[in-house]
């Protein structure tokens, strides 16, 4: 009922729009079982699918062999799982089920088929019946505003939609040829004229980036530009705060710290280090 409860306790809004199957693991002492939970649109429905399994060293060579079953079907049970909108279109379990957008300009509605997995919850995908292909990113929070606002000035991809999915954000966005600075674009007062621009304009607006790092300035080799991506931090200086979980490991700017308000200063400090 504990497993059951905090399964209930953590189904997003739109659940009723949404199923969600999940393995309920039940550890009592050294007692072992395993349920399966799914919601649909009226009700809850969880059963059991195995015995209570005591976890403890065994001769029995027969029994033995029964955990042993039930933990390989686990783990390979464990990557069918996925998520199923309760209208619309299946993919591959491979990729998020998420099958289409809206944009936010026309409202026009596009779906879409998964072609790569870039890195982590970073997708390329293709609209279809189309030449056009886009970036589709899963993340705990976004700043469209400031996002929109640095398109504006011609220095991020467009925005294509934003989608609020269970505990995600989902943000679609035009996919272009960028790659990193060299040290050969740096020593180009152009480049390094656009990188003092944006950092003037987004200090003129009171945004911050707030992970204005090396990985997040990028050049758009069409367009010839430098271009800003992951506004997963961005905010107003001083009133929005910088998430948890940051990197021990990053040489972040003093005053950059969970919990903490972003200033326009520490994207400067990311600039200084990228210079």
């Amino acid at each position: 009922m504990q497993c059951i409860a905090y399964y209930i306790k953590n189904l997003p809004v739109d659940a009723v729009s949404t199923q969600y199957p999940c393995f309920l693991l039940e550890l009592c002492g050294t007692a072992f079982s395993v349920s399966g939970i799914v919601n649909t649109e009226r009700q809850v429905i969880c059963d059991p699918l195995s015995p209570t399994y005591q976890l403890l060293c065994n001769q029995d060579f027969v029994f033995a062999g029964k955990i042993a079953r039930l933990f390989a079907s686990l783990r390979k049970n464990l990557q069918t799982l996925h998520w199923k909108e309760t209208t619309g279109f299946s993919q591959a379990s491979s990729f998020p089920y998420l099958s289409s957008f809206s944009n936010l300009k026309t409202s026009s509605e596009f779906k879409i088929q998964y072609r790569k997995r870039i890195k982590g919850l970073l997708f390329c995908a293709q609209v279809l019946n189309t030449e056009m292909h886009v970036i589709v990113k899963f993340c705990s929070r976004y700043n469209h505003d400031v996002h929109l606002f640095c398109h504006s000035l011609g220095f991020a991809p467009a925005l294509l939609s934003i989608i609020s999915l269970a505990h995600y954000k989902v943000v679609v966005m035009e996919n272009l040829s960028l790659r990193a600075l060299s040290s050969d674009d740096l020593s180009k007062s152009q480049i390094r004229d656009q990188i003092n621009c944006i950092l003037v304009k987004l200090k003129e607006k009171n945004y911050v980036h707030g992970d204005m790092r090396r990985a997040n300035v990028l050049f758009d080799t069409l367009a010839n530009r430098v271009v800003l991506v992951d506004f997963d931090w961005a905010g107003i200086d001083g009133i929005d705060v910088y998430p948890p979980f940051m990197n021990p490991d990053i040489n972040w700017p003093e005053g950059a710290s969970t919990g903490k308000p972003l200033h326009h200063e520490h994207d400067l400090y990311w600039w200084n280090g990228i210079c």
